[in-house]
């Protein structure tokens, strides 16, 4: 299932699809909360779409949900994906 819904959002992005990346990533979020490619794809196409309060939110869970499953800081600042 995992991977279907990776595969499919990869598409969606670079179909430029970028709503539907968005709730596909938001499936993955669901399966694995600290994939790291389905946060890549989930803010950069926020964005694109001019969506920041939802994308600083949807990293903000994510480094927590990291710091969660890890123990450890994300590594990784929203800079680097918001740009």
């Amino acid at each position: 299932m995992e991977v279907l819904v990776l595969q499919l959002m990869k598409e969606a992005f670079e179909a430029q699809d970028y709503a539907e990346t968005v709730s596909l990533a938001e499936a993955e979020f669901n399966i694995d909360p600290v994939n790291e490619t389905a946060l890549s794809c989930c803010l950069k196409s926020l964005f694109i779409l001019k969506h920041e309060n939802a994308a600083i939110g949807t990293y903000q869970k994510f480094v927590a949900e990291y710091k969660k499953y890890t123990g450890e800081d994300y590594p990784h600042p929203f800079s680097l994906y918001w740009s």
